[in-house]
C-alpha cells in the first residue's frame, strides 16, 4: 500500500499512537504504520500495565510531561473507564539517602501531593513488603497504573475516527530530502511532509542518527500469586518502586484478583532481533527466573515465589538513558520519538502529544532530550 499524505508516524505503541491521535485530531492528513499490529505483546506495549509515579526521582526535566500526562490519562477514563488507575505510587528507599533527599525536594519544589512513611509507619502500613529497619517509603497520592494496551487500542481508534489511515506494514527505511520524506515499506511507498518515527526498540534499524547512541534491552517482567488476594488488590497494595540495598524492583496490584506484578530484578541486558528485524526470544532465562524467585521470597510477604507468568519485552534505551524527542535528519523533516529507556509509557500520551506538536510547528522541541547532548 502508499499514497501521499501530510504526515505519517511509523509505530503505533506506546507514543507512536497518541502521536497519530494528536495529529488526526488537529485535522491533518496522516498514516500511522505499525509492524506488529495494534497493542501487540512483542513490543513495550506488552505486560499490562505500566506505572504512573508524580514524585519522580528520574529528575525534574520530565515534571511537564509527568503534568500533562495526567491530564491525559484522565481524558482516556473517561472514554476508558479504569484504563488509569490512581491506586497510589510507593517509593520505597533508604532513610538516608540520596534518593530520599531527591523525592522530598521534588515534591516541595513541584507541590506534588505525598506522605513521608517512617520506617514504622511503612511496615504497618504495607506489612506486604518485608522491610528493613533503614527503609522509609514515599506515597505519591496522584500515582497509578496505565493499562497499556487498553489505551494504545483506544488512541488509535480515535486516530481512526478522526480521519487518520492505518496500515500493517512493516517499515523497511525512512529517508528525507528538502521536500519531504519517503516511507518505504514492503507493500509500496508514502510521500510525505514529516513523519514521527516512534517504533521502540527498533527506531534504531531505521535511524542511523538514533541507533549510534541507543541499544535495545530486554525487559524481563514476572507475575506471582497472592496467597491472600485482598492484600494485593489495587485498593491496598499501590504500585512500588523499591531502590534499597540488594531490592532492586517495581511492580503493581493484581488486575485479575490474583497475580500480582513484581519486575525489574534482573538487569536489563542487550537484546538481539532476529532476521527480518521483528521477532525475538521472548521467554526468559532460567537462571533469571531463579533470581526473581530468590527476591521475592526475600521482598514479600504472602505472594507464593515461583512466578506464574514471564514474558521479555523489548525497549530502547538511550546512552545516558535520557529520552530522544528531536529531527533525526538534517531536513528537520524525520522526528524520532524514542530512546525511553523503560520509563517512557508512563508519560507516552504527553510525549506522542508533543512529537505531534512538533511536525506540526506548534511546539518546539524540548533542548534537554536533543541528539546533540550527545556529542558534546
Amino acid at each position: 500500500m502508499s499514497g501521499h499524505v501530510t504526515y505519517a508516524v511509523v509505530g503505533l505503541g506506546s507514543a507512536g499512537s497518541f502521536a497519530l491521535r494528536s495529529l488526526a485530531r488537529a485535522g491533518h492528513s496522516v498514516v500511522g504504520i505499525e509492524a506488529g499490529g495494534v497493542a501487540n505483546d512483542r513490543s513495550a506495549v506488552g505486560g499490562d500495565t505500566r506505572l504512573y509515579r508524580r514524585l519522580y526521582l528520574e529528575g525534574p526535566e520530565y515534571h511537564d510531561l509527568l503534568e500533562r500526562a495526567l491530564e491525559l490519562w484522565g481524558d482516556a477514563n473517561r472514554t476508558s473507564p479504569d484504563s488509569f488507575v490512581q491506586c497510589g505510587a510507593l517509593s520505597i528507599v533508604e532513610a538516608a539517602s540520596e534518593a530520599a533527599d531527591t523525592l522530598s525536594r521534588y515534591g516541595e519544589r513541584f507541590g506534588i501531593p505525598y506522605r513521608r512513611l517512617d520506617g514504622d509507619e511503612l511496615r504497618r502500613e504495607y506489612p506486604q513488603h518485608l522491610c528493613g529497619p533503614s527503609e522509609i517509603g514515599f506515597l505519591d497520592l496522584s500515582g497509578g497504573f496505565v493499562r497499556t494496551d487498553v489505551v494504545v487500542r483506544q488512541a488509535v481508534e480515535d486516530a481512526r475516527t478522526a480521519g487518520a489511515e492505518v496500515v500493517e506494514e512493516q517499515v523497511l527505511s525512512v529517508e528525507s530530502t528538502e521536500a519531504g520524506a519517503q516511507v518505504v515499506t514492503a507493500a509500496g511507498t508514502w510521500q510525505v511532509e514529516k513523519v514521527v518515527v516512534a517504533a521502540g526498540a527498533r527506531s534504531g534499524m531505521l535511524l542511523e542518527a538514533v541507533r549510534r547512541h541507543t541499544e535495545p534491552r530486554r525487559l524481563l517482567m514476572t507475575w506471582f500469586q497472592a496467597q491472600e488476594p485482598v492484600a494485593y488488590a489495587p485498593r491496598s497494595f499501590p504500585v512500588f518502586t523499591r531502590e534499597t540495598g540488594d531490592h532492586h524492583m517495581y511492580g503493581a496490584p493484581a488486575l485479575d484478583g490474583r497475580h500480582v506484578k513484581v519486575s525489574g530484578i534482573v538487569s536489563h541486558q542487550p537484546l538481539e532481533f532476529e532476521a527480518g528485524g521483528y521477532d525475538y526470544g521472548q521467554g526468559p532465562k532460567q537462571e533469571e527466573l531463579r533470581t526473581c524467585e530468590a527476591a521475592v521470597a526475600a521482598s514479600f510477604a504472602g505472594l507464593h515465589p515461583v512466578p506464574v507468568r514471564s514474558a521479555v519485552y523489548p525497549d530502547l534505551y538511550s546512552a545516558d538513558r535520557g529520552f530522544i524527542l528531536d529531527w533525526a535528519d538534517r531536513h528537520t523533516r524525520i522526528f524520532a520519538a524514542t530512546g525511553f529507556s523503560g520509563k517512557g509509557f508512563k508519560m507516552c500520551c504527553a510525549l506522542g502529544e508533543h512529537a505531534a506538536q512538533v511536525l506540526s510547528g506548534e511546539a518546539a522541541r524540548l533542548p534537554a532530550f536533543a541528539l546533540s547532548r550527545f556529542d558534546r
